[in-house]
């Protein structure tokens, strides 16, 4: 019997008449769970480092913090972190954003507190019900989103003002992201009615 783990996903895009490397996402694991993640973008010869996901658990394998760190051109420097509160069965009950910053302290941007009801089937995240995934992040000038479903996707700043809208109606859409700031952001992405809410980062 064997555990088979996402190793790599890479992304391509058509040109016209090929397929051309645009981006790619390396897994690393330790007893079965994921440890890292490292986003590379392609820049023509040879795939570059963007940024890494480092992933924390308890003694009870609950995940409860992931460490964001960007590539600076020679090592990873801290950029930010989500502090995970579990309850006693796993299920994530608060979940804490916090930007870190020159005086080497943290602060505090986004909490998201979720409350579960007792239904008779498992529940599942929406994000992984219709197998979602939004990348980069950060993100320069646009982002990918692939999901096997129809999404009305909505960014705002933290301020709650909409800023863009679309419906996705494909497997894998685009959005551009030229004319937002640098600066924090939050996509919801709506389904049926279900939402699934996460941090945007935009860096130019």
């Amino acid at each position: 019997m064997f555990s088979f783990f996402i190793s790599t996903i890479e992304i391509q895009d058509w040109n016209g008449t090929s397929w051309e490397n645009d981006a790619r996402e390396v897994y690393s694991y330790a007893y079965c769970l994921i440890a890292t993640l490292e986003s590379q973008d392609w820049d023509g010869f040879n795939w570059e480092n963007e940024y890494r996901e480092i992933f924390y658990y308890d003694g009870n394998d609950y995940l409860i913090e992931i460490e964001e760190e960007d590539w600076n051109g020679t090592t990873y420097e801290i950029d930010s972190r989500i502090l995970i509160t579990n309850s006693t069965d796993g299920n994530p009950t608060e979940m804490i954003s916090q930007d870190w910053l020159d005086n080497n302290t943290w602060l505090n941007t986004i909490r998201d507190t979720r409350t579960y009801s007792c239904l008779p089937l498992a529940i599942t995240e929406v994000g992984e019900l219709i197998n979602l995934r939004i990348y980069p992040n950060p993100a320069s000038n646009r982002i990918h989103i692939n999901s096997n479903y129809n999404l009305d996707v909505f960014i705002y700043d933290t301020n709650g003002r909409e800023l863009c809208s679309k419906l996705i109606k494909q497997e894998h859409d685009i959005i551009d992201l030229t004319n937002l700031s640098n600066g924090i952001y939050i996509i919801k992405l709506f389904y049926n009615n279900s939402v699934h809410i996460k941090k945007l980062v935009v860096k130019h």
